[in-house]
């Protein structure tokens, strides 16, 4: 029996409505409750969603993830940790399937070493399996009236990735699978803290070595290196904060069972904070993802994904952040929901 493919447009505009009517809820409730002044030349707050895209292809070298800077003074060192969980469910008929729940953490060490300027390594640890939430998500697809995005045409919890290469389907990889990813070392600066006229400027660099297992989906097999940056602004003298972020990496990627992967990847992020008080902010936030591969289906266009969570940060250095994520618009080539936890203290 064919998977039944859903209609993207409709579903499309189920989503977004949704979207619509979560923010626009938050946002009243947020702003009735009100919170502390904040000083108006504070550009940044609590910061951005550091959530990333967990396109299957993206997980493995995220640079869609625009990890937030967090900058001590020269000496001083700080432990962050961030966790991604994402159910994944792409079908095309005798195309491709990726089904499972793919779990990313990122461990970082960094320490200050100028005014404004960090340096850290980075040691992501992936994970692949069957999981438990795929009947949990269908009866929330029935609950809302959205497509099961054809769920039901394979076995639920499973952990398995099969393509088509020259008519034969091929199975890339199958069952649960752990282990470390890409390591990183990395520059974190910030360019200026802005004014009530100019944002607030950090930028990201990264060096990624090939530490992953390519056979297992846990890297990319070649080294590569990311740059990114955020702009962040308040609005006014009020609590709103916006963000705008861009970024690039580049490898020079391996194929995959005939699959070409393109060499640089580019993000861009647009966000809004509501700041509830000094420590706590709300945010919401869009990103956008360049296709990963040259020419494979729905991989060969942008990945979209919006996030909704809330960060606190204390005065001690520790910050918090939970996120959850869905897809938009191209529902194939891209995680279904995802959840994003993070925290960071300082040593």
């Amino acid at each position: 029996m064919k998977p039944n493919i859903a209609n993207p447009s409709l579903q499309s505009i189920a989503r977004r409505r949704s979207w619509l009517g979560v923010s626009v809820v938050l946002l009243w409730v947020v702003i009735c409750q009100g919170g502390d002044a904040i000083p108006a030349s504070d550009n940044t707050g609590p910061g951005y969603l550091t959530a990333p895209s967990l396109s299957p292809w993206h997980f493995l070298r995220p640079s869609s993830m625009f990890a937030m800077p967090v900058l001590e003074n020269q000496g001083g060192a700080r432990f962050d940790v961030d966790f991604h969980w994402a159910n994944v469910m792409n079908i095309s008929t005798n195309d491709y399937l990726f089904d499972g729940e793919w779990i990313r953490t990122n461990l970082r060490l960094s320490r200050g070493v100028g005014e404004g300027v960090a340096v850290g390594v980075g040691l992501p640890i992936i994970g692949r399996t069957g999981g438990f939430a795929d009947s949990a998500i269908e009866s929330f697809h029935s609950a809302f009236g959205l497509s099961k995005n054809s769920r039901v045409s394979g076995r639920r919890n499973q952990s398995l990735v099969t393509v088509n290469n020259e008519g034969d389907s091929v199975t890339v990889v199958e069952g649960d699978s752990w282990g470390i990813g890409d390591m990183s070392t990395f520059l974190a600066a910030r360019l200026t803290e802005g004014t009530c006229v100019l944002p607030a400027i950090t930028v990201l660099g990264e060096v990624f070595f090939p530490t992953g297992d390519e056979n297992e989906l846990r890297g990319v097999g070649s080294p590569g290196a990311a740059l990114s940056s955020v702009a962040s602004r308040r609005l006014g003298e009020g609590p709103f904060i916006a963000f705008l972020g861009l970024g690039v990496e580049y490898h020079d990627s391996d194929d995959i069972e005939g699959i070409k992967f393109n060499d640089e990847l580019f993000s861009g992020l647009v966000g809004l904070a509501y700041e509830y008080s000094k420590s706590i902010s709300f945010n919401l936030q869009y990103l956008i993802s360049s296709p990963v591969a040259e020419d494979y289906f729905a991989y060969s266009d942008p990945s979209e994904d919006v996030s909704f969570g809330f960060k606190w940060r204390s005065r001690s250095g520790s910050a918090l952040e939970l996120a959850m994520s869905e897809n938009v618009d191209n529902f194939q080539n891209s995680a279904d929901i995802t959840v994003h936890l993070a925290f960071g203290w300082r040593l």
